[in-house]
């Protein structure tokens, strides 16, 4: 099953000017600065507070001039450093990778954004790599997503485990600060 692109150049808008949607997250394409992400809540004033909210991915590829939504419900999008034309998309309905920039994406796995798993982070020189931070702690996929493996190193003492931010070290590899929900900072190595 392949996720089409939904942009459709005549009916794009700008929905981060309006009053009603709140953007919570955006990612910019490090390749090509005019593709942007953005996941937006739309607000229905007529609805009560939680439930009046209705999430959206969007995508610009004109550097935020005009958006087109991509897809339905909470997501995140990930780049892989060492190639630019492989991208993650984190989903309600689990985790989708694209190998040609963005304009197709294929199912890799049912895991659950928010459910499963709070964190993903994508390998700097492996784009097959990616490290995800859940509820039961860290787990690594050597091969895109297809399979995981809990590596909870130097986490191991602690029971339960939330992890709910994954932060890459900035020049050494396969070393990683991740971020209890409880609080506290660890800094685990990952061969």
């Amino acid at each position: 099953m392949v996720l089409p692109c939904t942009l459709d150049p005549r009916q794009t808008e700008t929905p981060l000017d309006d009053l009603v949607r709140s953007v919570t997250s955006t990612t910019v394409d490090p390749h090509h600065p005019e593709r942007i992400w953005a996941v937006a809540a739309i607000h229905d004033p007529l609805l009560a507070w939680p439930s009046s909210l209705t999430w959206s991915l969007y995508r610009s590829l004109d550097g935020g001039a005009t958006w087109a939504q991509f897809a339905p419900g909470l997501a995140e999008v990930l780049y892989a450093p060492s190639d630019p034309r492989w991208l993650y998309l984190a989903r309600e309905s689990g985790l989708w990778r694209s190998t040609d920039a963005g304009e197709t994406f294929l199912p890799v796995s049912p895991l659950r954004l928010g459910t499963d798993f709070a964190t993903l982070e994508v390998d700097a020189q492996d784009p097959l790599v990616l490290m995800m931070g859940g509820s039961d702690g860290v787990r690594r996929s050597r091969d895109g997503g297809a399979t995981w493996s809990l590596v909870n190193a130097g986490l191991w003492r602690y029971d339960r485990v939330n992890v709910s931010r994954l932060v890459p070290h900035p020049q050494i590899a396969n070393l990683y600060y991740a971020y209890p929900t409880l609080g506290g900072t660890f800094e685990a190595a990952f061969p």
